[in-house]
């Protein structure tokens, strides 16, 4: 609620905004606030949808990846016909109005507080692995993220011309996070199938062969080779976050999910945006290529860290205490 409503809010600060000093201020407030959201949202799914919480965390990260696609088209039609300023005040708005909706809501789950430090949640059995998976995965996702318009236009797209290169290189991201928002529905729901485990093992393979598609077809195959990508990487990637999160909630007692939905989401988006100056460093270097060959060595880790991967597949809040490291 807080990270919603406070979000919106310094976003349709951006309507007083004069200059710059005031447009990063109101920019850094707004990414404090929202940088509450996953580890809130995250922790709130797990208990109040213990039942089935992998489809639970595929259907929110598929409204999420939806989002992503669609509103830059959006902010862009409201930015061209009223002005950039209300395209802010729009989405702040609703996000005011979503933090109020939060506030009235009734989810069924017992208010919890944890009575343990940062640094016990540590003592979790099988959270280093989980960690290290993560991270891993940051790595190559967020190269990705950035590079990967990039590394079409001035690869296998590379025999058009710059303009039509550079469209077609968006718009094949684009479709990759609108199969992306049907591969996290899936994963959720075979996450409740399957198992958390199976799901991340089949998911990094997947991944893997999807950058090894990209990185090893000859260019004459380019036409295969991206759309492999697009295919394998959008369901696979995107699959694999409901399934991780709910192991990260079955290992997890409830009142200490907060704090370690915080911790993984600082090791992926924080510590794994460092893959972006490594994968730019390496670009001017030696060219992109070789860039996108990192990410599949990125890749290849994460599928073996996925092996050692313990099947949890019931909420761990009710396990034995001293298996989650609590001395109390």
């Amino acid at each position: 609620m807080l990270s919603s409503g406070l979000a919106g809010f310094s976003t349709i600060m951006f309507l007083f905004t004069q200059n710059i000093n005031m447009y990063a201020a109101v920019f850094i407030s707004m990414c404090i606030w929202t940088g509450l959201y996953h580890p809130a949202a995250n922790a709130l799914i797990s208990k109040a949808f213990s039942r089935s919480t992998g489809e639970a965390m595929g259907i929110h990260g598929a409204g999420g990846t939806v989002g992503v696609v669609f509103t830059p088209i959006l902010s862009l039609t409201i930015g061209l016909v009223y002005g950039w300023r209300m395209s802010f005040a729009v989405f702040g708005i609703s996000a005011v109005v979503t933090g109020i909706l939060l506030w009235r809501s009734r989810f069924q789950h017992a208010p919890t507080q944890s009575k343990i430090s940062l640094r016990d949640i540590f003592h979790i059995r099988g959270l280093w692995l989980l960690l290290a998976f993560n991270f891993t995965i940051g790595l190559y996702m967020k190269s990705v993220e950035l590079f990967l318009p990039a590394y079409f236009a001035l690869g296998p797209l590379s025999f058009l011309e710059r303009d039509p290169a550079i469209f077609w290189a968006g718009a094949l991201t684009t479709l990759m996070l609108l199969i992306g928002a049907f591969g996290q529905w899936l994963g959720g729901h075979q996450t409740d199938v399957m198992g958390p485990r199976k799901v991340l093992i089949v998911t990094s393979f997947t991944v893997l062969i999807g950058f090894l598609s990209l990185v090893l077809a000859p260019l004459s195959l380019w036409f295969v080779a991206v759309t492999a990508f697009v295919v394998l990487y959008g369901l696979a990637f995107y699959g694999h976050q409901p399934a991780f999160n709910a192991l990260a909630s079955f290992i997890t007692p409830e009142d200490r999910r907060g704090m370690v939905y915080g911790v993984v989401f600082f090791v992926s988006f924080g510590m794994g945006s460092i893959s972006q100056a490594i994968t730019g460093y390496i670009s001017d270097r030696m060219g992109i290529t070789t860039a996108f060959y990192t990410l599949t060595i990125f890749a290849a880790t994460a599928l073996t860290l996925s092996l050692f991967m313990s099947d949890v597949r019931e909420n761990s809040g009710k396990q034995d205490k001293h298996n989650s490291g609590d001395s109390n």
